[in-house]
């Protein structure tokens, strides 16, 4: 199955001394101008994501129709704008001077491949690459951020992935739903390294929750009988921090 490399790139407006024909006679209306005019911006300055982006107008206003040539200003942002986005429309006079004739309402609509489970997956059970599949759609307002190809990619590169929730077969994965293994799991040994005031101990202990390396986890050590807040530095190590 391929994987999708995506770029994050910064939206910045057409720049002065760059004008875009109008399209032929078969897409004079102002709105289709407009829109073509968008797709030339989107495509001269980010051809690694106008392949995934489809651009609606949604209203316009002004003098728009007959145009030879225009600019498109939009709005000054560092992120590549999403859903609905006003423009202003400039043309050029006879003397050389471009001046604002009108304005477009955009919705530029957002497309990716996103991983989809083909079946359900208990939280904390391994996924294979087999119950997952990709499909292109629409995620201008998907909520959080979706598991794309290169997302899958970077986590099989790391070791076998675990559902960090339940997945259901046909839904739509968010980066969230899969995660790694745990340096350790709920009830696994852990050595941990207790130091302070010049004393080095080491105690044999059994997490109570599970935890990456570098997570601040409880561990409880059955020959004091205490329970201890400690930080895991690998697998199956930890480092005391306090005692509760």
């Amino acid at each position: 199955m391929p994987f999708l490399l995506l770029i994050s790139l910064l939206w910045l407006t057409l720049p002065l001394g760059s004008a875009v024909a109008a399209p032929s006679d078969t897409m004079s209306d102002g709105a289709a101008t407009v829109r073509a005019a968008s797709r030339a911006v989107l495509e001269n300055r980010f051809p690694a994501e106008a392949y995934r982006l489809d651009i609606r107008v949604l209203r316009t206003g002004g003098s728009l129709d007959s145009l030879g040539t225009l600019r498109l200003v939009f709005p000054a942002s560092n992120t590549l704008p999403r859903a609905h986005t006003q423009v202003d429309v400039l043309a050029e006079d006879p003397d050389g001077i471009w001046t604002k004739v009108g304005w477009a309402l955009l919705y530029i609509a957002h497309f990716d491949s996103v991983a989809v489970a083909r079946t359900g997956v208990r939280k904390d059970d391994p996924v294979r690459v087999d119950d997952l599949e990709f499909a292109w759609m629409e995620t201008t307002r998907f909520q959080g951020d979706p598991l794309r190809p290169s997302d899958l990619r970077a986590l099989l590169a790391t070791g076998e992935p675990y559902a960090a929730t339940p997945l259901h077969a046909g839904r739509a994965l968010r980066t969230t739903a899969l995660r790694t293994a745990y340096a350790v799991d709920t009830g696994a040994a852990v050595e941990m390294t207790y130091e302070r005031h010049g004393l080095t101990l080491r105690l044999a202990c059994k997490a109570r929750e599970p935890g990456f390396n570098g997570d601040v986890i409880r561990l409880y050590a059955p020959d004091t009988q205490l329970t201890y807040r400690a930080r895991l530095t690998g697998l199956g190590t930890a480092l005391w921090i306090e005692t509760l």
